[in-house]
């Protein structure tokens, strides 16, 4: 019975060791956490107290006004990109502006993200961040832009502008600008009679990337134009190329074709 008990313990350990170990899983890429944001934007902005969620007071000059992160992409791999809206106070004459951030994640999970560039003081008047007027555009599948969208409801035709911020040779800058909307409704009356339509001007223009095609590591943009002008339907679709510089469309091109139109 010994032996026989022997044999059996002595072929169990050693089916053991023969047994094959299950690798350890593959240790996960380092992300830009909400602490990363915040130490690396209370260097940018000294002697403040940046949060991840709502507001925080200015220091200095910009003590009368207040800051919030008013755009995210979350705590990703690789990289994490964050928009800061500055409001004045009511009494201030300052404008409103916008600062863009594109923090880069350490090499292991254990290195600290650093800032990779940023876009201080971009004009806000006109923009309402909290309605969505400051998003993001892919431009390729390991590469994002900031749109920013300013609305002028002053003059006839009323208009809103684009302006489309990406990196380019390891700096952000802004690449395109462009008439998003426009329209002249309610400067005839009526509206259905004939001579009124002829006037009436009311074009959509937005600005997309073709998700399905990469060229050069970037996805095609083009820019979609619908609405009507001078009575016509319109619906067509204009090519944006992009080269070393930036992204280049013919100022005429957006004038007879898109929303850059005058009258």
């Amino acid at each position: 019975m010994h032996r026989v008990s022997f044999l059996l313990l002595f072929a169990t350990a050693g089916a053991a060791v023969a047994a094959p170990r299950t690798p350890p899983p593959p240790p996960a890429d380092p992300v830009v956490s909400d602490r990363d944001v915040v130490r690396v934007l209370a260097v940018d902005y000294e002697h403040e107290t940046p949060r991840i969620k709502g507001d925080w007071k200015g220091a200095g000059d910009d003590a009368s006004s207040t800051r919030r992160i008013c755009l995210d992409s979350g705590a990703q791999t690789r990289e994490r990109r964050v928009a800061v809206c500055t409001s004045p106070s009511a009494t201030s004459a300052a404008a409103p502006s916008i600062d863009l951030f594109v923090l880069r994640a350490g090499a292991t999970r254990r290195d600290p993200a650093q800032l990779r560039t940023r876009y201080r003081g971009i004009s806000a008047r006109g923009v309402d961040a909290r309605m969505g007027d400051v998003g993001f555009l892919a431009l390729g599948p390991a590469d994002t832009g900031f749109v920013i969208t300013r609305h002028d409801a002053t003059a006839m035709p009323r208009r809103a502008t684009l302006t489309l911020y990406a990196e380019i040779s390891g700096e952000l800058r802004d690449l395109l600008m462009l008439t998003s909307v426009v329209t002249n409704r309610g400067a005839c009356m009526p509206a259905t009679s004939r001579g009124c339509r002829k006037r009436l001007l009311e074009l959509e223009c937005t600005l997309q990337a073709d998700a399905s095609h990469v060229e050069n590591g970037f996805y095609p943009l083009q820019l979609q134009v619908s609405g009507t002008r001078h009575g016509d339907d319109v619906e067509r679709t204009i090519p944006i190329p992009r080269d070393a510089y930036g992204y280049r469309v013919s100022a005429r091109d957006l004038r007879n074709r898109g929303c850059d139109v005058s009258d």
